[in-house]
């Protein structure tokens, strides 16, 4: 008896002090901005570019699975940045999430065209210069 009580009372302790505090953080992670949240605009447009010439660079006839490991790597921590850097924009945030989804798309496989993963990536580079073009005083036109 003592045992099993004793198993609930650590099950509940748990659930408190580790899933409650998470569940709550990330249910209003998405309502409203971080307390501590200052955007640095220059910082954010430096990655937008990079990011852009990152996408570019990966747009070539023959694609391999090197090739889109590697973008991805280099990619996911720059949208990541992105992302944070966005902290009082929700809607851009969404943005900058479904680019990280086409990212996590690409696929490589031996012996069919690279047309499809040619269109993905010129889907993430209009998206990157979007956000370019609403947050950095239309860059983007340039690129």
């Amino acid at each position: 008896m003592r045992r099993a009580l004793l198993f609930v009372v650590t099950i509940l302790f748990s659930v408190t002090v580790f899933l409650l505090p998470a569940a709550q953080m990330h249910k209003g992670a998405d309502v409203k901005p971080q307390a501590d949240c200052q955007p640095d605009l220059r910082a954010l447009c430096e990655r937008i570019d990079r990011g852009i010439r990152l996408v570019k660079d990966a747009r070539v006839q023959a694609g391999s699975t090197q090739l889109y490991s590697s973008l991805k790597q280099s990619l996911r921590p720059v949208l990541d940045r992105i992302r944070e850097e966005l902290c009082d924009n929700s809607s851009a945030q969404g943005k900058v999430d479904e680019l990280i989804k086409k990212l996590n798309s690409l696929r490589f496989v031996p012996g069919q065209a690279n047309f499809a993963n040619n269109r993905i990536l010129a889907q993430l580079e209009d998206g990157l210069k979007e956000l370019a073009g609403s947050k950095c005083d239309n860059r983007a036109a340039k690129s």
